[in-house]
């Protein structure tokens, strides 16, 4: 199943992205899904399996986000 984290700004989103590719991690950057609301446009979607790892790893760098929710 996919997840998605949402952020406060389109610049966190950036910052993430950033973070989690050189981390070698699959995302992809998307639009956020309607049913979830949030300040920025941009979401992360990833596989279920990442979620431990991705969250751990924006925590660890300061990033603020929302979920992981479900796609």
């Amino acid at each position: 199943m996919e997840k998605v984290i949402l952020f406060e700004s389109t610049r966190h989103a950036i910052r993430a992205e950033k973070i989690l590719k050189e981390a070698g991690l699959a995302i992809k950057v998307i639009p956020t899904p309607r049913k979830y609301s949030s300040n920025c446009g941009v979401s992360i979607s990833f596989s279920e399996n990442e979620a431990d790892r991705i969250t751990a790893l924006l925590k660890e760098r300061a990033v603020p986000f929302s979920g992981p929710f479900d796609l």
